[in-house]
């Protein structure tokens, strides 16, 4: 029996933090439904000046209580061009000091006090809530049923942690010495690779600090190992990813790593530190200290980070270099768990690819020979990835993005249907029999976008207006034997090619047309 005592209490608080993931899972994915548009565009705003995105990352990351869906929206506005990869890492800077407003309200609220008992009829009345209401209702419910479950899990930790600390105590644990230090910090990335969230891992820390099972100075170097820890994660997730997801990644890495050695050199001051305070006041609250400590120490690498932002930002686009086709650079995969934000991404790609094709075309028709199997892979990558965007009962405003790009998509296809049609665009090309059509048609092709879906309209109305005359010279022609019948036939469907491909041009251009101004809309 004496051994069940340990064990259980293992079970117990291993319990509570699988409670508290899964009340942060909740309490995330509810405010993702609820106040996501308003923070993707709080998000796009913020593309002044870094130290203004930063503030934008650290506000959006404190309220969402996730930095891996920022960051997965920053990741999608670099590859759309809404955003600066300087910009971008303003607010991956802001948002590591988001990550530290978790343990702030766990060590205001719920480590001194027993709240479970309050908050479990929260989670009760948030699972009502989300299981009888319809939408937004339905997601706020989620996210208090997760902000109960928090708290609940945090006591089951502090029950389990408490038991183990009248058996063990923090010398049990690695000695503040250097050796020690670092096997802590290990120990807390160990931690955070588990649990998949630092927020977790200081909440652990917290329950434990709380209990009496470690010092302040071995949850302070825990802490370390945690934040640390958030590297690994954004490594894994952007493995195979295109340039802004790497780049985000290698951001990751090199921010957190340089913060936690700066963090790990003033662990001995911030012991002092609580010592001091410890004297002075006669007595101390170590969980408000362990916060403080992990807030002060991001605040400080997020500070020194803004002041080197520009030759950070190039040192990062050096080591990542832009690999892979440029049509398609912006469909990365991590996008697709923020559905709006992919949408956005495939209006970037279908407008790449649209520039790419017309610009081939204009060359075709003035007789240089172009390969289009890259753009027509290109297209049916993008037709793949819209297909795995998931909108479901998002916004207006993301349904008629993906709609705008759904036809961009039909119009690119019968393009590439045209452009295959070797014969037809042989006779317009430079040099063929219909040659001054053709000079207009690569004329419309190669004009700015402004003026584009004008050209091709007016071109398009031109051709028209001159078919019928152009089919009855042609057809009198062939009669009169002034040339073959198959020449005729063949000068006809010209004409109507260069018909259905600038109707094709005029449309593409409505719809990119209006994904443009949506972009604008979203800008400052």
């Amino acid at each position: 029996m004496s051994d069940a005592g340990p064990a259980l209490s293992i079970l117990t608080a291993l319990g509570g933090l699988g409670m508290f993931l899964l009340g942060m899972s909740l309490m995330t994915g509810g405010l993702r439904a609820v106040a996501g548009a308003r923070l993707r565009a709080g998000l796009a705003r913020a593309t002044g000046r870094p130290a203004r995105a930063a503030l934008v990352g650290a506000g959006a990351t404190a309220l969402l209580q996730s930095s891996s869906a920022v960051i997965v929206t920053v990741v999608g506005f670099v590859g759309a061009g809404l955003m600066t990869f300087p910009q971008a890492l303003g607010v991956i800077l802001g948002a590591n000091v988001g990550t530290t407003a978790t343990g702030w309200i766990v060590s205001l609220l719920g480590i001194r006090l027993d709240l479970a008992a309050l908050f479990a009829p929260l989670t009760l009345a948030g699972a009502l809530m989300s299981a009888l209401s319809p939408g937004r209702a339905a997601a706020l419910g989620r996210a208090l049923a997760g902000f109960g479950l928090l708290f609940i899990g945090i006591e089951a930790m502090q029950s389990g942690m408490g038991f183990l600390a009248e058996r063990f105590g923090p010398e049990a644990f690695p000695g503040d010495d250097l050796a020690g230090r670092l096997q802590l910090v290990g120990l807390g990335l160990a931690l955070t690779l588990v649990t998949q969230s630092s927020s977790a891992g200081i909440v652990a820390a917290l329950a434990a600090l709380a209990s009496g099972l470690i010092s302040f100075p071995q949850a302070a170097a825990l802490a370390i190992g945690m934040d640390v820890g958030t590297t690994v994660t954004a490594v894994l997730a952007t493995i195979g990813g295109r340039s802004a997801a790497r780049r985000t990644g290698a951001a990751h890495v090199i921010y957190n790593v340089l913060t936690g050695i700066m963090a790990f050199a003033l662990l001995t001051p911030a012991g002092m530190a609580v010592s001091a305070w410890e004297r002075m006041a006669g007595g101390y609250s170590p969980e408000i200290a362990l916060v403080a400590f992990h807030s002060g120490f991001n605040i400080l690498g997020a500070l020194l980070g803004l002041l080197f932002i520009r030759p950070l930002a190039r040192l990062i686009e050096a080591l990542t270099p832009e690999r892979g086709p440029r049509l398609t650079a912006p469909l990365e995969e991590r996008l697709l768990e923020e559905p709006p934000v992919a949408a956005m991404a495939a209006a970037e790609a279908a407008a790449r690819i649209a520039d790419d094709l017309l610009a081939a075309l204009a060359r075709a028709l003035g007789g240089s020979p172009v390969d289009l199997s890259a753009n027509r892979e290109a297209v049916e990558a993008l037709r793949l990835y819209v297909g795995r965007i998931r909108v479901g009962s998002a916004d207006p405003a993301v349904h008629a993005r993906m709609n705008h790009v759904i036809h961009m998509l039909d119009h690119l296809a019968r393009l590439h249907h045209r452009a295959a049609q070797a014969e037809r665009r042989a006779l317009l090309a430079a040099g063929g029999a219909m040659e001054a059509e053709g000079r207009a048609l690569a004329a419309c092709l190669a004009a700015p976008e402004a003026g584009r879906e004008a050209a091709a309209s007016a071109l398009r109305a031109r051709l028209e207006a001159e078919a019928g005359a152009f089919r009855a010279r042609e057809i009198m022609e062939s009669a009169r034997g002034e040339q073959s019948l198959d020449a005729a036939i063949a000068q006809l469907d010209a004409i109507r090619w260069a018909i259905r491909v600038s109707d094709h041009v005029a449309r593409l251009s409505v719809h990119r047309g209006a994904l443009a101004e949506d972009q604008r809309s979203s800008s400052p």
